[in-house]
């Protein structure tokens, strides 16, 4: 956060997709250690299936463990390709061991075309059963 004359500033950080995964694991850390001594306020992590970038789930557990004050955000999160019992799990968790610092986002549909592959539903229609797809066979 940044005081100005005109109130509180927040700047966050968006990461999506700038860096393969390979090549940035090592530079993650330093990134947060900078961040967190700095005046960003929050990072956001997207949700990109597609390509080899750092899980928002994942990095975001790994950032909220290893900084004090940075907010850690899911620049959306797409629900159809995930189990919503085991996300609401895992948030929930994040929550209680980084109160006030975790910050999701959701959307219903990939934001890229490519991405779509991923998801359990067809472009533009959500797919519909009784048993939702991610669902264990005895339900």
């Amino acid at each position: 956060m940044v005081d100005s004359p005109h109130g509180t500033v927040r700047i966050g950080l968006g990461l999506v997709g700038a860096r393969d995964l390979s090549t940035f694991a090592d530079e993650f850390d330093e990134l947060l250690h900078a961040l967190d001594a700095s005046a960003v306020d929050s990072l956001w992590l997207a949700d990109i299936a597609s390509k080899s970038v750092v899980d928002p789930m994942v990095g975001s557990t790994w950032a909220a463990a290893r900084t004090r004050t940075l907010k850690v955000g899911t620049g959306v999160t797409v629900l159809p390709g995930r189990n919503p019992m085991l996300l609401a799990s895992e948030l929930a968790s994040l929550a209680v061991l980084a109160p006030r610092r975790i910050l999701p986002v959701f959307g219903l549909q990939a934001a890229q075309p490519q991405t779509g592959s991923c998801t359990p539903y067809r472009a533009g229609a959500l797919r519909r059963s009784r048993s939702p797809s991610w669902c264990c066979a005895g339900c």
